[in-house]
């Protein structure tokens, strides 16, 4: 299995071994910085925090050689604590200027649906990033990560319950910023709303029948509109396209660490990330893919993202500069306008 291979791996890792820390990366990049983007609502800031999540993970990892470890588990609550930091060092920053958009164009794709896509993908990322940041994160664990409510709760220090609320509420107020509602605003009609807020979220998941809610439902107009928002919520979220880091990313980590891992390799053929939904490949070819459960994403060439980077002028990539790298990030035109990353 996939997380007794992480375990095995993150052992050699802990004993020193950098190729067993590669792969490690490789493998959860992606996840890492897709939990980050969500959270934070800033490519820049997911990439700052992807970056020391791995570092932090390694820094960690002798200490944890002698223990069980979910090392998928730790990633992502490392990924999380490293998303609240860089959401408080943003808090701090003075505000600087916005980097212009440089889509990339899609020969395969009438103008018309990639601007309709590009405006539904830049709706939804409004609305998430309308929300607050544990709300956030909720819905990335759920509906990203696919997530138990119980392992949920143990990443966030909730209990079930308590996760359950907050899903319904995340859910809730998403809608209202996909449809500029204020359902979420709205006070409750009854204590039995109160109690039923919590349920719905399972009751939507196929995870609890309760005869009391289903009662509840059929005398309280209230709740079925919360119920129906939060049904348009899920599926609009699950439609968020994920985002392929930047390519210098990776070799950033590597050079930012200063333990004993060897440089991670940047040409390493694998990459898999997201658990069984999402595989993504750069195969001899230099094309980037993603497969779907519901579909094949469009194909980003990693021929196009090395030329839009020399184009954007960000130095050491192709420039002979050698300088500091600057932290940018590249879309896609199928993907999220101001999202500053590739889209798969």
């Amino acid at each position: 299995m996939r997380a007794d291979q992480d375990t095995d791996l993150a052992r050699r890792a802990a004993a020193g071994d950098g190729a067993a820390f590669a792969l490690l990366y490789d493998r959860h990049e992606r996840r890492a910085y897709n939990l980050c983007y969500r959270i934070t609502g800033s490519a820049d800031d997911a990439a700052d925090a992807t970056q020391e999540t791995f570092l932090k993970v390694l820094e960690r990892l002798p200490g944890l050689a002698d223990r069980e470890l979910n090392f998928g588990s730790y990633l992502l609550t490392a990924a999380r604590h490293a998303s609240y930091d860089a959401i408080e060092r943003r808090k701090r920053s003075a505000p600087t200027d916005d980097i212009p958009e440089v889509p990339l164009a899609d020969d395969h794709e009438l103008p018309e649906r990639a601007a309709l896509r590009e405006a539904h993908q830049e709706q939804i990322r409004l609305a998430n990033e309308g929300l607050p940041p544990r709300q956030r994160e909720v819905l990335a664990l759920r509906e990203l990560e696919d997530l138990s409510y119980g392992e949920v709760a143990q990443i966030m220090g909730m209990n079930q319950n308590s996760v359950a609320q907050l899903i319904s509420r995340a859910r809730i107020n998403l809608r209202d910023g996909l449809r500029q509602t204020a359902l979420g605003s709205v006070a409750s009609a009854s204590p039995h709303c109160d109690r039923a807020l919590p349920l719905l979220a399972k009751h939507q998941d196929g995870l609890l029948e309760d005869p009391w809610l289903v009662e509840h439902l059929m005398e309280c107009g209230a709740c079925r509109v919360r119920l129906e928002a939060m049904e348009e919520a899920a599926v609009a979220y699950r439609q968020w396209l994920l985002l392929v880091p930047a390519l210098w990313l990776r070799e950033d980590t590597a050079e930012a660490d200063a333990g004993p891992a060897e440089p991670l390799d940047r040409d390493l053929v694998d990459r898999r990330a997201v658990g069984d939904e999402v595989r993504g490949r750069v195969d001899v070819g230099g094309r980037v893919q993603a497969e779907r459960e519901n579909g094949v994403a469009q194909p980003v060439s990693l021929d196009q993202v090395q030329r839009l980077e020399r184009g954007r002028g960000v130095p050491g990539h192709g420039d002979g500069s050698g300088g500091q790298r600057h932290r940018q990030v590249h879309e896609h035109s199928a993907g999220l306008p101001g999202g500053d990353a590739t889209v798969l």
